[in-house]
């Protein structure tokens, strides 16, 4: 039987670990970003609402959510990842630090957290 002592300690710990993503959490590097998103499809949700972002590997990009659909392209710029779209949103930064939660999701600098589908 485990002490209660250390029954809480390791809890404590655990919830701590869960709550931050401090386990498997990695800021990716420039050429990290552009192996992990190149020819990938991104989805994430806005305003209720799930966008997906194809990121090509030629630089294009094509953005979608629900019926809209718009053109542009991406790169990364000093190990963040930029997306330039016409009609980006003001809050949006147009670069953005990218985080690996897992093998199949990423977090924006934005806290947007994006699925690599």
């Amino acid at each position: 039987m485990i002490p209660p002592l250390i029954r809480i300690a390791t809890f404590s710990t655990m919830t701590s670990l869960a709550l931050t993503g401090a386990v498997s959490a990695e800021v990716l590097t420039g050429p990290a970003i552009a192996e992990t998103v190149s020819g990938q499809t991104l989805k994430t949700r806005r305003a209720g609402l799930t966008m997906r972002l194809t990121l090509n590997g030629d630089g294009s990009a094509t953005g979608r959510m629900g019926p809209l659909r718009q053109s542009g392209s991406w790169s990364v710029e000093s190990d963040q990842l930029c997306i330039d779209m016409p009609r980006r949103p003001s809050d949006v930064s147009r670069c953005q630090t990218i985080t690996r939660i897992d093998a199949n999701q990423l977090q924006g600098s934005s806290g947007a957290i994006l699925t690599i589908e």
